[in-house]
């Protein structure tokens, strides 16, 4: 089963923002990013979690661990693109607003794009 979304309202920077799901039936979940911005810039993707997180040697493959629970999350485009993790905290160039929640037992997965017009970011959870 696959579903496709026009996200292209939500995001000024972009031309166009097209979030593709693809869905088999107790295996993986895709997710299918493409992005056209208006002018060369940069582009994050964001998940958040409260699992554990382990990342693999290459950083294009997570393991998420929260109780008896296990989930894979695969980078599958672009492949140049390496996951990062950190804090579920504000981006320096974000805004800090004084009544933001403290997420301490949140962790932030991101991929960060730089210097992009257009991108394609796909990423595949398994469990």
């Amino acid at each position: 089963m696959e579903l496709t979304a026009d996200l292209s309202g939500v995001y000024r920077a972009a031309n166009k923002v097209i979030r593709s799901l693809s869905f088999v039936r107790g295996q993986s979940l895709d997710v299918s990013d493409a992005i056209k911005l208006r002018q060369i810039g940069e582009v994050w993707w964001f998940l958040q979690t409260r699992a554990q997180v382990k990342p693999s040697d290459d950083g294009r493959t997570l393991t998420l661990r929260q109780k008896d629970q296990t989930l894979t999350l695969k980078l599958l485009d672009p492949v140049s693109a390496k996951f990062e993790i950190g804090p579920a905290e504000p981006l320096p160039t974000s805004p800090h607003p004084p009544k933001q929640a403290v997420n301490s037992d949140v962790t932030r997965i991101a991929i960060h794009l730089v210097n992009v017009k257009e991108a394609t970011i796909s990423v595949q959870f398994e469990n």
